[in-house]
């Protein structure tokens, strides 16, 4: 037997087996290795921003391959994130209220 969860739009609603399990909550260690990781990637970043005064350039002469394979991680990541936030921005006019009304791009 399925019982329906509604969404807080009342337009969703999905079925949710009566037998299911209830979400897993997080657990301490994991909660701690995310901070610990969201904290290192900020940290990265600031370092990276306060030391080249912005944006650094990997090409740059007497930067041992280390700090270049650093920074263009960094720079990859960080053009990533805004991938993700440009796509998700696109994505989210394409859903809502007035979905049905929106013709495609």
């Amino acid at each position: 037997m399925s019982h329906t969860a509604t969404l807080p739009s009342p337009r969703l609603a999905i079925a949710v087996p009566a037998d299911a399990p209830a979400p897993k909550r997080w657990t301490f260690p994991t909660l701690l290795l995310t901070l610990a990781g969201a904290a290192a990637i900020a940290a990265a970043v600031v370092w990276m921003a306060l030391t080249s005064g912005g944006s650094p350039d990997p090409t740059t002469e007497g930067l041992s391959p280390a700090a270049a394979l650093f920074n263009i991680s960094l720079l990859v990541f960080r053009e990533g994130m805004e991938c993700v936030l440009v796509l998700s921005a696109i994505l989210a006019g394409m859903v809502g209220r007035d979905a049905a009304n929106r013709r495609p791009i």
